[in-house]
């Protein structure tokens, strides 16, 4: 995989938590970097280096802790870099929370959800999947019903045309004589001369 032609990576306002690894900044054509609104902790390393062609980089609304490294804040570069919401400890910074805040929230993150959480969620997937069931079925029967229909006016039809045909052949037809008639037609009369 070559991660290190990606020019742009948004993966913003997803549950992504965990370190964010110090090579991403250094990509070397990397432009635009937006990691915010997720759930990544812990510090950047100090001694982070930042390609020149990053251009845009946002991290904020995650639950970052410790100093932001210089090739980030440096006000010299044409880098603009959105950082709030986190515990960075720089004194500069504004919108950043107590470093407690990061820890009790990254805690909550890391928990296993509550019973009720997970039984609810069980009952919505049982929902979504009764409901999958009734569509699949209905669409079934409602196949099954047209292949009948089809079938039963496939026969229909050809029932008709068969009594076409036999109507067809009565027409011209030769009529046949009643038994009876051909029986007596055939007595024999014997007659007896005596000389």
């Amino acid at each position: 995989m070559q991660v290190y032609k990606l020019q742009l990576l948004d993966i913003s306002s997803n549950v992504i938590f965990g370190n964010i690894p110090s090579f991403i900044f250094s990509l070397p054509f990397l432009k635009y970097l937006n990691l915010a609104a997720n759930q990544l902790s812990g510090s950047l390393s100090v001694n982070v280096s930042c390609s020149s062609s990053l251009a845009f980089v946002d991290i904020s609304h995650n639950l970052l802790v410790g100093k932001l490294p210089s090739c980030i804040s440096s006000k010299g570069s044409n880098r603009t870099t959105l950082y709030a919401g986190n515990c960075l400890t720089t004194r500069r910074l504004n919108g950043q929370h107590p470093s407690s805040y990061c820890k009790k929230v990254e805690a909550l993150a890391v928990k296993p959800p509550h019973r009720s959480q997970q039984k609810e969620s069980e009952m919505q997937l049982g929902l979504i999947l009764g409901i999958v069931g009734g569509i699949v079925g209905t669409a079934g029967f409602l196949v099954l019903f047209i292949l009948c229909i089809f079938k039963k006016s496939k026969a229909e039809k050809a029932d008709s045309n068969y009594n076409q045909d036999i109507s067809a052949d009565d027409k011209f037809s030769v009529p046949a004589y009643p038994t009876s008639n051909i029986n007596a037609s055939k007595d024999i009369i014997i007659i007896v001369i005596i000389n």
